[in-house]
């Protein structure tokens, strides 16, 4: 009593995380959280069994907590990971012959909601009892945790066999728990495939999901598995007509509680007269066996069971769900395998079946278009694919097809206009040609781009070629890649076209290489004291008659560069566009190759620095658009975050060296100098999606939302407030109030400087504005050392809508 106390507040991720710190008298909640702390004084939740499918909820939820719980010795008989110095409380339940949902919604003791569901602490975790207090039995110790995006419930499922009485013990970290309790009816299955079976097998269909159990007391009449010659484990069987389709038995679901594994077989031809045809099932050599780990117990990391194959139309098939794990040959008192249990009586799952794309298999792959993107197909429609032996062949694997052109072509799953991609999805392309039933690797990759993937390759004319993109597809549709395939572009070196015609360039992409290499004739003129001399690649651009932008801040530009325009009449005829802005953005090559377009860290990474130029463009003329080496000390970094733009020309490019090039309409004020002026009254809505990035480092930023050198992620718009006077000459007010909102429901973020002009900027704070609201900035001419006021305002974490409106602060 009386004692002064200390309270360190740490963070282990973010440096700057928010947090809300509560101290309270325990008292309280001591004698709140008693009740129900032992088996004894269990919660009873009754379970009144109704008619019908599908599930039906039998208890409201009610709220415990372990705030002051006691450790209980049972635990150990269930042989958990249970730490038993934790207490915590426990429910009983009378079985109704349901299959029996425990959800716990796990809460802290002051109502703030858990950080993560990978958080060990915050999750409730179950074992499972049977019996009377004084002798329990266990039945099953395993916490599943939801895949579902913000669902950071833990549950557990079991089945309860009618009359049996069950003690759950529920634990945690000092968390109130909500529970409800959810019970399924399920659909008992033969455990054996035989004639004396036939009757009992239920037939499944496509779009079909049944919930089922089997147990240890049950044997199966098969002795010895037809594929591997092995003893026949204790499981559950069920029967389906092939449809002629590409077909998935999956166990992958938050209703199965072991770790399951399914086999399929194809019924023989004592299917004739015998309506199961069990006794001479087949293998099936093309059937593809895996697992999927997208519903993780937090105790023991397991994958449950995915098979799939082609399937005959009209053929018979069994498929036989059973568990990883038993424990001797003959399959007696067979383990849960989702933990350390020694006889988790009752393997509980839920077996669905599914339809899979033509092209999960060689045979359906998908014709890629020139130039046209092709959208990935969703990872629960296609399976991994054994036959390409890599180090991905565990992932899932969609296939394509091209046709020869006699040139080089790429296939890719890059996309420069999207930088945020890379941490979301990595992929893996193989090329191959061949006929599906021999198939011969020509080239792979898996880390060309942001860890995505580009093949180049020469081609045949007329010759076909499959591609395999392989990737980690358990996410949302639309953060999938993409892919597409394009021929590359063959640039000239020489000005006057004596190679062939110029390639022209537009608002896509473009990967180009160098054929051969000419001198030159062409005298490069120098424009803005950019030192440019021969040695470039030349294009061509039409004007689209809005302010343009020619970039190299692709993924096939490996080295320091710069871009110069000129119009003329021809190569002989070069003239200086006025008022070009010239910019530059880093890019990172990694240890292994792969290219970022944006990084946190240059450990093992070399940068090199992307040129863009941007010009006002007149509609219909037509522009030379030359892309030159400068020296790495082209783009060095200065100490307030800005480039240096002066150049030193490098040699000429070599052979087959590749660079990324497209010229494109852009948002005039996408960079400093082009900054729109605003002054009191003024209201602009704007959209950043055709906006550039722009190399200025910025201050105060939110986590995530700058690269390694303090740059922003997204493209910005600038806008730029003189407090001296308005744009007439008109004395400015002396304090501004300029207001940022978001139209979208994103994050807009405003970073403010000031300085004299673009080339003296200091940074002086970012605001944000989220989920429809407003951020409001004051400018003051009062203890500033210039009156021009800056503001970048920029997306994150991609684009940005939004409205900026300018007002005197008049003391209203």
């Amino acid at each position: 009593k009386d004692e002064l106390y200390y309270i360190v507040v740490t963070s282990t991720e973010y440096s700057d995380e928010s947090f809300v710190l509560r101290v309270d008298d325990a008292d309280g909640f001591q004698q709140a959280s008693i009740a129900h702390d032992e088996c004894a004084d269990a919660h009873n939740i009754q379970l009144d069994h109704l008619d019908g499918d599908g599930p039906h909820s039998y208890s409201d939820a009610i709220s415990l907590s372990t705030m002051a719980a006691t450790h209980d010795d049972q635990n150990s008989m269930c042989h958990t990971l249970h730490d038993q110095t934790i207490g915590g409380v426990w429910i009983s339940i009378q079985g109704n012959g349901t299959i029996v949902e425990i959800r716990v919604d796990a809460e802290d003791i002051f109502g703030f909601a858990p950080i993560s569901k990978e958080v060990d602490t915050k999750q409730a975790k179950f074992v499972v009892y049977e019996g009377a207090c004084e002798h329990l039995r266990c039945v099953h110790s395993n916490t599943q945790v939801s895949n579902d995006a913000g669902d950071l419930s833990s549950f557990v499922t079991f089945l309860a066999e009618r009359g049996t009485d069950y003690f759950v013990l529920i634990y945690n970290r000092m968390f109130e728990t909500k529970i409800s309790t959810i019970s399924y009816d399920y659909q008992s299955q033969p455990w054996h495939c035989g004639s004396d079976a036939a009757e009992m097998i239920a037939f499944i269909g496509v779009g079909d999901s049944v919930m089922s159990a089997f147990g240890p007391t049950n044997t199966n009449a098969m002795s010895t598995d037809p594929c591997s010659n092995m003893s026949m484990p204790i499981g559950s069987w069920f029967s389906f007509v092939g449809t002629g389709d590409r077909i998935r038995a999956s166990s992958a679901s938050k209703g199965t509680n072991f770790d399951a594994r399914i086999k399929i077989f194809e019924a023989g031809d004592d299917q004739v007269g015998s309506p199961d045809g069990c006794l001479q099932l087949k293998c099936l050599p093309r059937t593809v066996y895996h697992t999927d780990d997208s519903f993780q117990t937090s105790t023991v990391s397991v994958g449950h069971g995915v098979a799939d194959w082609t399937t005959k139309d009209g053929q018979l098939y069994h498929i036989f769900v059973h568990g990883a794990e038993r424990d001797d040959v003959a399959g007696n008192a067979m383990k849960d395998g989702n933990d350390a249990s020694q006889n988790n009586p009752f393997g509980v799952f839920e077996l669905s079946i599914s339809k899979l794309s033509p092209q999960d298999e060689c045979i359906g792959a998908g014709e890629i278009t020139r130039d046209e993107v092709e959208n990935l197909v969703t990872a629960d429609l296609v399976g991994p694919n054994a036959d390409i032996d890599t180090d991905w062949k565990a992932f899932p694997a969609v296939w394509y097809k091209v046709t020869g052109t006699g040139n080089l072509m790429f296939v890719s799953t890059c996309d420069p206009n999207d930088g945020f991609s890379h941490v979301l999805l990595h992929t893996h392309i193989s090329v191959l040609t061949g006929s599906c039933s021999q198939l011969e690797v020509i080239d792979a990759n898996d880390n060309y781009c942001d860890h995505r993937s580009q093949v180049a390759w020469d081609t045949v004319q007329d010759e076909e070629y499959f591609v395999l993109v392989r990737y980690t597809g358990t996410l949302a549709t639309e953060l999938l890649a993409s892919i597409k395939y394009e021929q590359v572009v063959e640039v000239l070196s020489d000005c006057t076209e004596t190679l062939g015609p110029m390639a022209t360039i537009d608002r896509e992409w473009r990967t180009a290489t160098v054929p051969a290499v000419a001198e030159s004739s062409v005298i490069v003129p120098t424009c803005n004291s950019d030192g440019v001399e021969s040695g470039g690649l030349w294009f061509k651009t039409i004007g689209t008659g809005l302010t343009m932008s020619a970039s190299t801040h692709g993924y096939g530009t490996r080295f320091n560069s710069s871009v110069a325009i000129f119009r003329g009449s021809d190569c002989k005829d070069l003239q200086c566009v006025d008022d070009t802005v010239p910019s530059w953005n880093p890019a990172f090559i990694r240890y292994d190759g792969s290219m970022e377009l944006e990084s946190f860290d240059l450990v093992g990474r070399d940068v090199v620095w992307h040129g863009s130029l941007t010009w006002q463009s007149e509609l219909g003329e037509a522009y030379f658009v030359y892309v030159y080496k400068t020296s790495t000390a082209m783009a060095a970094e200065e100490e307030d975050g800005e480039v240096n733009g002066e150049t030193e020309v490098s040699p000429m490019f070599q052979i087959n060296e590749t660079v990324s090039i497209r010229a494109s309409p852009t948002s005039p004020n996408g960079l400093c100098q082009n900054a729109k002026f605003a002054t009191d009254g003024d209201r602009f809505v704007g959209s950043t999606k055709t906006a550039l990035k722009e190399s200025v480092a910025i201050c105060n930023p939110p986590n995530l939302a700058v690269d390694v050198f303090d740059f922003a992620r997204a493209p910005g718009l600038w806008y730029h407030v003189d407090l001296s006077n308005d744009e007439n000459g008109i004395p400015a007010p002396a304090d501004i109030q300029v207001r940022v909102c978001d139209l979208v429901f994103r994050e807009v973020l405003a970073t403010v400087f000031h300085g004299d002009d673009c080339n003296d900027l200091t940074c002086i704070d970012t605001w944000v504005a989220t989920n429809g609201g407003c951020a409001s900035i004051p400018l003051t001419r009062d203890g500033v050392s210039s009156s021009h006021y800056w503001i970048m305002v920029y997306g994150w974490p991609r684009f940005a809508e939004f409205e900026l409106t300018v007002m005197a602060v008049d003391g209203s």
